[in-house]
């Protein structure tokens, strides 16, 4: 799904947004398309004409995904099976539940690398930002960076209400928050923006 120029418009699954390179360890990968809050929150608060997501999986992850959609798995379109009516999706969604029986925790050692591009115009023409952060697991909690990029900022948000440093009520999207007061929160707990003009 992305916002292009006043509507919504929905992707094919795991569509090509771009081949990227991303510092060491990652390397270049490929970014799919990918349903996330912030195409449907961006467009109203920052005024934006388009605003996509992507993500970047490891690449095995990713030929298996696509693999996956090549083989029809992903469809929600019954198709009949041994006299039933089953969408792909559901077997697929219920074949891997199963498949992800619990076993020991594992050590999370996981890498996630976000990274924002902002093109649009100021004063002197055209502009281009990019902001990146690096976000690494904290095996000694048991945390991957998945849950840390996750549910730090929104803990961190949580308690700042709680104690009156940030007054706002109900559910905000992060775009409506003081960005700088976010970025040295998340900074505080080592996880900082690098920006940069290009």
């Amino acid at each position: 799904m992305v916002y292009d120029g006043g509507a919504f418009r929905e992707l094919p699954a795991l569509s090509l947004d771009a081949e990227e390179e991303f510092p060491a360890p990652l390397g270049r990968l490929s970014c799919l398309y990918t349903l996330h809050s912030e195409v449907a929150t961006l467009p109203g608060a920052l005024g934006a004409g388009w605003v996509s997501f992507s993500v970047a999986f490891p690449p095995r992850l990713t030929a298996l995904l696509c693999a996956l959609r090549d083989a029809g798995m992903l469809g929600r379109d019954p198709v009949e099976v041994a006299g039933v009516r089953v969408a792909p999706r559901d077997v697929l969604l219920a074949v891997a539940g199963r498949a992800a029986h619990p076993g020991p925790p594992r050590v999370p050692r996981d890498l996630d690398h976000l990274r924002v591009i902002a093109v649009g115009h100021g004063p002197g023409g055209p502009r281009r930002a990019i902001a990146e952060m690096r976000i690494a697991a904290d095996p000694e909690r048991g945390l991957s960076a998945t849950a840390r990029g996750t549910g730090l900022p929104l803990a961190m948000v949580a308690g700042w209400m709680a104690t009156g440093t940030l007054r706002v009520a109900g559910v905000v999207a992060p775009e409506a928050l003081d960005p700088e007061l976010i970025l040295d929160g998340l900074a505080a707990r080592g996880m900082t923006a690098t920006r940069m003009e290009g």
